[in-house]
């Protein structure tokens, strides 16, 4: 019966974290494209104030290659720009890179970004 029960306990935690995990690549993307949107909002560019800085930055060492690989193709081209850009930190493999790049040769989106 106590194993039975250790056992359930051990599964959910297991759940648990793989819910958190998910949850926190969402509300990653989630604030970095807030802090965008507000930029735009207030400046009708993008400045990359701090706060924009600091949800780059944590989206770029948080997120995973293959959340960041999907945020290529992203509605925003500045978050796929973004995106591309903070595989380019991480350095992932050229062929990867190339091959996001080849998708979107063609891409004639345009956005101001500063800083």
């Amino acid at each position: 019966m106590s194993k039975n029960i250790l056992l359930v306990s051990v599964l959910c935690l297991f759940t648990n974290c793989l819910l958190a995990q998910n949850n926190l690549q969402d509300s990653l993307i989630n604030r970095f494209r807030n802090d965008l949107y507000q930029e735009q909002k207030l400046y009708k560019e993008i400045k990359f104030d701090d706060d924009t800085k600091e949800s780059y930055y944590a989206l770029g060492a948080y997120a995973t290659i293959e959340n960041l690989i999907k945020y290529t193709n992203d509605t925003s081209a500045c978050i796929r720009s973004n995106a591309f850009q903070a595989l380019l930190n991480r350095q992932v493999g050229t062929d990867t890179l190339n091959q996001i790049y080849k998708s979107h040769i063609n891409d004639s989106a345009n956005f101001t970004q500063k800083g």
